[in-house]
C-alpha cells in the first residue's frame, strides 16, 4: 500500500469519524454529552465495568478529567460507582439501563444515515445486504484497525524533543 493511500484512508476515517461523532453527539433533544462523557459510556456499554484509573488509561487521559466525566454522568443517571466487595478500597463503574438506553437511541439516529450511505457506495452486486449488519461490521473492522494502530503506536513510544533557541 501507498504512503499516498494510507493517508487518504487516515483523512477519510478522520472525516467520517468526526461526522459521526457530531451527528451521535446531537441526535436527540436532550442536552448532548461532552465527547469525553460519551467515550466513557460507549465504553463502560462495551466492557460493562471499569475503574476510573483503567478507563483514563484506556481513553489516554488524566484521572482528573475521568473523575469530571464520570460525575457528570452519575449526574445524568447513566452510570453508578460502586465499590468492589473484594476491595472496599476500589470503586468501578458501570452503565446504568437509562446509560444504555440513551445510547441505543443515539445508535438509532446514527444508524439510517449510515446506512443510506453505505446503500449509495455499495456496489449494484450488494443490494441485499443488510445495511444495518454492514454498518455493525464496519464498524467493528475499524475498531480492530483502531486497536492495531493504537498498539502499533504504543510500540513505538516515540520521544519528541523540542528546542527552543532564544536570541541573545
Amino acid at each position: 500500500m501507498r504512503a499516498s493511500d494510507v493517508q487518504a484512508f487516515r483523512l477519510a476515517v478522520g472525516r467520517i469519524g468526526r461526522r459521526l461523532r457530531q451527528l451521535y453527539l446531537t441526535s436527540s433533544s436532550e442536552p448532548p454529552l461532552a465527547p469525553l462523557e460519551l467515550s466513557l459510556l460507549v465504553r463502560l456499554r462495551q466492557e460493562k465495568s471499569a475503574s476510573p484509573g483503567e478507563v483514563a488509561r484506556a481513553e489516554r487521559v488524566t484521572p482528573q478529567a475521568v473523575a469530571i466525566a464520570i460525575r457528570g454522568l452519575i449526574e445524568r443517571g447513566f452510570v453508578v460507582r460502586v465499590r468492589q466487595v473484594t476491595d472496599r478500597r476500589r470503586a468501578v463503574v458501570t452503565i446504568t439501563p437509562a446509560g444504555t438506553a440513551y445510547l441505543r437511541s443515539r445508535d438509532d439516529a446514527v444508524a439510517e444515515p449510515l446506512a443510506a450511505a453505505l446503500r449509495t457506495a455499495l456496489t449494484a452486486e450488494e443490494p441485499s445486504i443488510d445495511q444495518r449488519v454492514a454498518a455493525r461490521q464496519f464498524q467493528e473492522r475499524l475498531c480492530h484497525v483502531e486497536k492495531s494502530v493504537t498498539a502499533a503506536i504504543d510500540t513505538r513510544k516515540p520521544s519528541v524533543s523540542i528546542m527552543y533557541t532564544y536570541p541573545e
